[in-house]
């Protein structure tokens, strides 16, 4: 009974793994095509500072982790897209970047060191550049008159407000491949699937789950308690 219900596990989550492998596989042909018009990014974004991105551009499939120090991340979205053209399609460079970088056939990769914390002195002149902010675009929204005026004062503020709730980059790491380089990894178990499907016709006579000699009788196979067909106790010639 035990080993019954081990296998029948095994066998839904090597199906259940097939799938997600092949979702993963048709997701990144998608971003494979679309990366040389468009660069697209996806955000998952945590409370403590810490993001992860996941970009395609041009044929390349990046994943970076990137902590980064902010004096408020109250209102940062949890998921979030993006999509870009022109310089952003260009495929990022780790050496740019990181202070660790290598490379492994087409694999690029990059690591930062340790970075410290900012000091509370930091933290003090920074809320203080907030106050700034804040004081000199309530000023200019009593200024400004027209429609246009107010959308360019708020766009003005949303980018002041940004770039002070911004401290420093903490420690990150990134990952880029190709894209046909992931698109042949995760085709991997989906590939099994289909051999395995294509050889799962057995003759006249056998299991047709696991292949089971049914031709000395019996209602079901011992080996895998399936159901035997009809014929399954019929000999051959």
């Amino acid at each position: 009974m035990v080993r019954r219900f081990l296998r029948l596990a095994g066998v839904a989550l090597f199906h259940s793994a097939c799938a997600l492998s092949l979702v993963a596989c048709i997701a990144v042909v998608v971003l494979w095509v679309r990366s040389y018009s468009r660069s697209d990014h996806f955000w998952l974004m945590h409370r403590n500072g810490s993001a992860q991105l996941l970009r395609a551009a041009s044929g390349d499939v990046e994943f970076m982790s990137q902590r980064t120090y902010y004096l408020d991340t109250s209102q940062r979205p949890w998921l979030r897209y993006e999509h870009s053209v022109g310089d952003y399609l260009l495929p990022s460079d780790p050496k740019t970047v990181y202070r660790m970088h290598g490379r492994l056939g087409p694999v690029r990769w990059g690591r930062s060191g340790p970075r410290p914390a900012p000091s509370e002195a930091e933290v003090r002149s920074r809320r203080a550049k907030i106050e700034e902010y804040l004081a000199r675009a309530e000023d200019l929204e009593r200024r400004s008159r027209t429609g246009d005026a107010r959308a360019a004062v708020e766009r003005a503020e949303f980018h002041a407000m940004a770039q002070a709730l911004y401290l420093r980059p903490g420690p990150g790491w990134t990952v880029s491949a190709p894209a046909w380089g992931v698109v042949l990894v995760a085709g991997i178990l989906p590939a099994v699937w289909l051999y395995r499907m294509t050889r799962r016709r057995h003759p006249p006579g056998h299991c047709r789950r696991c292949g089971y000699d049914l031709r000395g009788g019996g209602d079901r196979c011992p080996e895998c308690g399936t159901a035997a067909p009809a014929a399954a106790g019929q000999g051959v010639g």
